[in-house]
């Protein structure tokens, strides 16, 4: 993990922890013979053509690939006396946990058995199988996954080897250089990883847990290599299509990405695929357990502190502010709100909340430093060094103490959370590592409200309030008929080899377009305080009906 937070650790232990990934030390080739023998005695005729030299080496296993019954495969072998050196492993985990429990008087040892129950059962690659086969039906069934995502076939397991499908071509998530020499659209592939785990909390309840850039990787579509685009040589160029993609890819170059993008796809870029590897590491939250998560994203969503409250106080967790924002990664301020509260005018205010605007215009002690604010006595900047160092140390007492008030009913928080959590920080991770062009929050909102109206990634729902419904239908609908209203216009310029626009009439449609796309982002509510409430409610939920 802290070979992946290149966000907080220093430069220098990026290369060292980073061959944890897939470069740890391996092990020869008489020890892998003889480990396929104990385990796949019976199978071990179907392999063949075992690589001398391992192509990847992680802690608990190498892999080298084969083949097996004619295909080329992954062949993934348990290290020897990993178990042994697990077990040890686990005992210095305890030990670093009681130090810093005495130490910092922070609660930490309440977590150990459920990590040692998780990480001794990685060791079983039977167990990564059906994790591995599961997940697979699942991103099969999923509308929005299962063109984008994918998790490679297996073929056959035991305790210590795991036979799965070869994956050609393709590179870790966080190779940004060879993702674009690739043809492929960097920022996309992020936002589809983001939402495939967004999708594995909120809707299938079974995440994997250890999605660092060795087991999240990124290929061309077997199927679609590129875009519709691609294949406009091969179009009649005086036909319809060949026509409709000229005028398509003209429109794409005077920079109506956004629109062109969302509606038909990116002429200048590949389809990808985000793979999806070693499935050992695995959690499966219960049904209650999924719902009440749901529930407090939805309660952070709408800035309903009181219910957010309700619901961290079922995990015994006593500070739901504090809780919220180290769930989101962001500093998250909000005056308590009735229970009974739906999005009203101050639903921007929630949104920006949960963005982590809230506090941009705050310094470190939580005064307003914009032009005109009113400003505290002392501020941080008239105060000696001796001083300094005071406040710091005030305020690291105050945060141990809201940790300590948070945690002290620790029978009753959800272990898996604290894996889910793992998670989303690698994923939080691989966006940093590509500059973060993401909204990560935005798109885990939208997950959580997906769940929250019952909308499973196949049909829509139609059980959110009627006016937001009829909010969404005109976005929807407005969409199509600046389809139509272009389509027309086309027509009517086909005469013409290149399209010719005034400059007036190219300021109307870009406006136009732009507008939309705010509105469609959500960044609408902006505008006037009477579209606050709607901007929000778009913003989270317009794709279930545009879907629909």
């Amino acid at each position: 993990l802290m070979g992946s937070m290149e966000m907080a650790m220093p430069s220098e232990f990026k290369g060292p922890l980073g061959e944890l990934h897939d470069r740890a030390k391996t092990f020869d080739t008489e020890t892998v013979y003889a480990i396929l023998r104990e385990e796949l005695s019976a199978d071990l005729s179907r392999i063949t053509n075992i690589s001398e030299t391992p192509v990847a080496s992680a802690s608990v296993a190498q892999v080298h690939t084969a083949v097996f019954d004619g295909e080329k495969v992954a062949l993934k072998i348990q290290k020897p006396n990993i178990r042994i050196q697990n077990h040890w492993d686990l005992l210095m985990y305890k030990l670093i946990l009681a130090a810093l429990e005495y130490s910092f008087d922070i609660p930490l040892l309440w977590t150990y058995d459920y990590v040692k129950q998780q990480l001794e059962s990685e060791l079983d690659f039977t167990i990564e199988a059906d994790n591995a086969i599961g997940c697979r039906k699942a991103i099969a069934s999923s509308r929005n996954c299962r063109n984008v995502a994918y998790v490679p076939e297996t073929h056959c397991s035991s305790p210590r080897v795991l036979v799965t499908e070869w994956i050609d071509d393709a590179v870790k998530i966080t190779d940004i250089d060879k993702i674009t020499a690739m043809g492929l659209n960097a920022q996309e592939v992020v936002r589809d990883a983001t939402s495939l785990f967004a999708f594995q909390i909120f809707g299938t309840g079974s995440v994997h847990c250890d999605p660092h850039p060795g087991n999240l990787l990124v290929r061309v579509h077997p199927n679609t290599t590129a875009t519709a685009a691609s294949s406009a040589s091969t179009e009649d160029s005086s036909s319809g299509t060949g026509k409709l993609l000229e005028w398509w890819s003209w429109l794409y170059s005077k920079g109506w990405k956004d629109v062109c993008a969302c509606v038909w796809g990116s002429p200048e870029h590949k389809q990808h695929e985000v793979v999806l590897i070693d499935h050992g590491l695995c959690v499966h939250l219960h049904p209650v357990l999924k719902k009440q998560y749901v529930d407090f994203w939805m309660a952070m969503i709408y800035g309903d502190t009181v219910k957010l409250a309700e619901q961290c106080s079922l995990w015994g967790v006593h500070d739901s502010e504090l809780f919220a924002s180290m769930t989101l990664m962001r500093r998250r301020k909000r005056k308590p709100r009735a229970a009974t509260a739906t999005v009203t005018s101050s639903g921007s205010a929630a949104l920006a909340s949960l963005k982590g605007d809230a506090g941009k215009f705050e310094n470190e002690e939580g005064e307003d430093r914009r032009p005109g604010a009113a400003k505290s006595d002392t501020s941080i900047e008239e105060l000696s060094p001796a001083q300094r160092a005071e406040r710091a140390a005030e305020r690291q007492r105050r945060l141990k103490d809201r940790v300590k008030h948070m945690l002290k009913d620790t029978k009753e928080f959800p272990h898996e959370l604290g894996f889910v959590n793992r998670s989303v920080n690698y994923i939080r991770a691989t966006n940093w590592a590509h500059g973060s062009p993401v909204d990560r929050v935005a798109l885990f909102a939208e997950a959580a409200a997906r769940a929250d109206v019952g909308d499973d990634g196949m049909v829509g729902q139609w059980s959110v309030a009627s006016e937001t419904n009829v909010l969404h239908m005109r976005a929807h609908l407005l969409m199509e008929f600046w389809g139509v209203l272009s389509t027309w216009w086309w027509s009517r310029m086909a005469a013409s080899p290149t399209p010719v626009v005034s400059n007036e009439v190219a300021a109307v449609q870009q406006s136009a377009v732009s507008g939309t796309v705010a509105a469609l982002d959500g960044q609408a509510g902006s505008a006037s305080s009477g579209s606050d409430a709607a901007a929000v409610s778009l913003w989270v939920q317009c794709s279930i009906i545009t879907n629909s």
